[in-house]
């Protein structure tokens, strides 16, 4: 069998390197000092605007492709149909980021779960309508 020597993990350290140290860094600490800052930076209300507006852009035309905006022009349809998918996206989305919100809180709100829950449904009877009213 092989014998293992004991390691020293735990070895006694000089009590004066410790003190040394400790009173390096309480004049380290002294010296620091904090300067304050009243002023707050806030972004301008035109630049946050403008953050907003093309965020929810985005979101307005990512739909409009999911939908299928092009529809209409390949396959003549009409676009009452391009514009009822589109509020089919929007409806289930709105109630989905509803219900979110609500459950991610620290209180849970039962009025935003439960118009969460009805916007969803309502997105469901949205689709049911249109492919009743489809005729091919």
């Amino acid at each position: 069998m092989a014998r293992f020597k004991k390691r020293n993990f735990f070895k006694k350290q000089d009590s004066e390197i410790k003190t040394e140290e400790i009173k390096n860094f309480e004049n380290l600490t002294e010296k620091i000092t904090t300067k304050k800052n009243d002023s707050t930076d806030k972004p301008s209300p035109v630049k946050s605007l403008i953050k907003t507006g093309t965020k929810y852009a985005y979101i307005i035309v990512a739909a409009a492709f999911l939908s299928g905006i092009f529809t209409p022009f390949t396959l003549d349809l009409e676009l009452n149909i391009v514009i009822l998918g589109m509020l089919v996206i929007f409806l289930g989305l709105g109630g989905g980021i509803l219900i979110f919100k609500a459950t991610t809180r620290k209180e849970h709100s039962s009025i935003l779960i439960v118009t969460g829950l009805t916007l969803m449904v309502i997105s469901l009877i949205a689709i049911f309508q249109m492919f009743l009213n489809l005729d091919m």
